[in-house]
């Protein structure tokens, strides 16, 4: 998939991405050229600890970073998504047509990781399901104060 992803980026116009396999090796990248990266693509799978615990240390730097995650999943297939509080979109890997659209669509948004915490909005980039499965509102609503309570558990 990452190919196909790469692949369908540079066709569009995106330049060459970064690819990295592990969520630390993210970091390095990230924390190493921070103002090079406008937009991280990140696969999703409910049963990987590790891209929650990207999602967490993103938000603990208030990252000026866009987060969008993307796989094959419906909103209805994670028991808590609340763990993702930071991403502005999710890219649904039915269609890669839909990949470059939405990434220039999130580009000219601002919708970075600190600007959704800062405003506690919730973006209006995610469709309506994953709004409310990730952030408990609908896009554009303000975020519960417990989607952004230090103390809970999601933000720990």
């Amino acid at each position: 998939m990452a190919s196909a992803l790469r692949m369908v980026l540079d066709r569009n116009g995106f330049g060459e991405p970064s690819l990295a396999e592990e969520a630390d090796e993210v970091l390095d990248v990230i924390g190493a050229k921070a103002q090079a990266f406008d937009l991280v693509l990140m696969a999703f799978s409910p049963a990987d600890a590790v891209d929650v615990a990207l999602v967490r240390v993103l938000r603990r730097v208030r990252s000026p970073i866009r987060l969008a995650l993307y796989g094959a999943l419906e909103a209805e297939d994670l028991a808590d998504a609340s763990p993702l509080v930071g991403a502005a979109a999710y890219i649904d890997l039915a269609s890669l047509t839909r990949i470059a659209p939405q990434a220039r669509a999130l580009l000219g948004a601002p919708c970075t990781v600190a600007h959704i915490l800062a405003t506690a909005r919730t973006p209006a980039s995610l469709s309506r399901r994953w709004a409310i499965a990730i952030y408990g509102a609908t896009p554009g609503d303000p975020i519960p104060r417990a989607r952004l309570d230090h103390d809970h558990r999601s933000l720990n």
